[in-house]
């Protein structure tokens, strides 16, 4: 029986970044991504949280003191957040945070204007199968605006909601719920029960 709960993983990619190292080597989140994540779900204190928290300490602050949460239609989702997970100084794999991240199915890969472009092949992890990569326009400004693409590996089937022609989007509720029912929906790829293992 599928659970209602889900775990996203969200790689910080600055401008002129690309490589996954560079991403979780980001400490610190700058003001497009704080603005995309105010959008995509609610920040909430970790130490004490009773719902679901995707195997994140709630107990003891371990890895880190907030994360973001969202309710969509009766499914709870806990982000894996880079940069709340704990930075590591002088390692460059930054294993702490790889470790939740890298083991998400599904990684939203957020990309700063001016980014590079991204490739799926630069990410090493047997565990990341589906990348939606969202690219911030104009961001902190009333015209901010995001185009969204995603990448799945060849064993997963195609999956909704489907991306709208031009793939771009307002900053909005319709465009969180757009990216967490993508996030989602995965569950619907019932072929492959390993992936369903892993994502729940």
């Amino acid at each position: 029986m599928l659970s209602n709960k889900y775990k996203i993983g969200i790689l910080y990619c600055r401008a002129g970044q690309g490589t996954e190292e560079e991403m979780y080597n980001n400490e610190h989140s700058g003001p497009a991504f704080d603005e995309f994540l105010e959008c995509v779900g609610e920040k909430v204190k970790l130490k004490g949280f009773v719902k679901y928290r995707a195997q994140l300490d709630n107990r003891t602050d371990s890895t880190g003191p907030h994360s973001i949460y969202a309710v969509y239609q009766g499914n709870e989702i806990m982000f894996h957040v880079s940069t709340m997970l704990p930075y590591t100084p002088n390692n460059r794999q930054q294993l702490p945070r790889k470790r939740h991240v890298g083991n998400d199915i599904v990684t939203i890969i957020f990309q700063e204007p001016g980014s590079l472009p991204f490739t799926p092949k630069s990410v090493r992890s047997h565990f990341q199968h589906i990348f939606i990569v969202i690219r911030a326009h104009e961001p902190n400004t009333d015209d901010v605006h995001y185009s969204v693409a995603v990448s799945r590996s060849k064993d997963v089937p195609v999956f909704g909601p489907p991306l709208p022609p031009d793939a771009i989007f307002a900053k909005s509720s319709a465009f969180a719920d757009f990216i967490i029912a993508k996030g989602i929906d995965i569950r619907m790829c019932n072929t492959n029960p390993y992936i369903l293992t892993d994502i729940l």
